[in-house]
C-alpha cells in the first residue's frame, strides 16, 4: 500500500477528529491528556500529519462519546456526549497487547508470514513484530491495511476492545428498535420466554432436523 493512500488516510481521520472534539465542545489540551499526549501533537494528527493507535483512538472516542468505528471511518455526527473513561497509560497498554495478538491471530488465519505482511506493509519484519507484541505504536492506516491485507473487517479489531462490550450492546438495542412493534412487545414480556428460546434452539437445527420436526409434529396432531 503506498504512501499517499496513508497519507489520505490520516488527513480524514484527523479532520473527524477535529469535528467530534470540537462538536464535543473540548479543547486540544482536553483530549490530549486523555491519551497522555501533548496538545501539539493532537494538532499535527488534526492536521494528518502524525498517527494514533487504536488504543489512543478508542480513548479519545470514548471521550467525546461516539463510537469508535464511527471516528476511525470518519463518519462523525456534529453533537456528542461524553462517557467516563478509564486512566489512558493503563488503557493504552492493556489495548496495544491486545490489538497485536488480534493482529497476530488475523496474519495466522490468513496464512501469511511474518515477512509477506512486513512487505505488503512496506516496513520491516522488525517492526511488524513489534506491531504483534504490542512494543510499538501501531498506525491507523497500517492497522486499515493489514486488515485488508488479512481479509478481516476493522471491526475485528475492535471484539475485544475495553468499550466493546458497551458498543456491541448499544447496537443490539439499536437493532431491537429498528423490529417492527408488534414484535417487540412479544420479546420484551417475560411470559414469552420460553416460546424464544425454542425458536433459537429451532433456529440452531438443521434443514434435515427441521424437517423431522415438523413431521412429527403432524403425527401428533393427526
Amino acid at each position: 500500500m503506498g504512501a499517499k493512500a496513508f497519507e489520505i488516510k490520516r488527513k480524514i481521520l484527523g479532520v473527524a477528529l477535529e469535528k467530534a472534539r470540537l462538536g464535543a465542545g473540548k479543547s486540544l489540551k482536553d483530549c490530549a491528556k486523555a491519551i497522555g499526549v501533548s496538545p501539539a501533537y493532537l494538532a499535527q494528527v488534526e492536521k494528518g500529519a502524525k498517527d494514533l493507535d487504536l488504543a489512543q483512538l478508542e480513548i479519545l472516542a470514548r471521550f467525546l462519546g461516539i463510537p469508535t468505528l464511527a471516528l476511525w471511518e470518519g463518519e462523525v455526527e456534529d453533537s456528542s456526549q461524553q462517557k467516563p473513561f478509564p486512566p489512558p497509560e493503563e488503557a493504552v497498554k492493556v489495548r496495544r497487547k491486545i490489538i497485536g495478538l488480534l493482529l497476530e491471530k488475523a496474519r495466522v488465519q490468513a496464512g501469511k508470514s511474518l515477512s509477506e505482511a512486513a512487505k505488503f506493509l512496506g516496513v520491516s519484519t522488525r517492526t511488524l513484530r513489534a506491531y504483534e507484541k504490542g512494543e510499538k505504536l501501531v498506525p491507523l492506516p497500517h492497522l486499515e491495511a493489514l486488515a485488508d491485507f488479512y481479509q478481516v473487517d476493522k471491526s475485528f479489531f475492535l471484539q475485544q476492545a475495553l468499550f466493546g462490550q458497551e458498543e456491541a450492546l448499544d447496537r443490539e438495542v439499536e437493532n431491537f428498535l429498528k423490529l417492527p412493534e408488534e414484535i417487540r412487545k412479544f420479546v420484551a414480556n417475560p411470559s414469552n420466554i420460553l416460546y424464544l428460546k425454542s425458536a433459537i434452539h429451532l433456529s440452531k437445527l438443521s434443514v434435515e432436523a427441521l424437517r423431522e420436526f415438523a413431521a412429527s409434529l403432524l403425527d401428533i396432531t393427526l
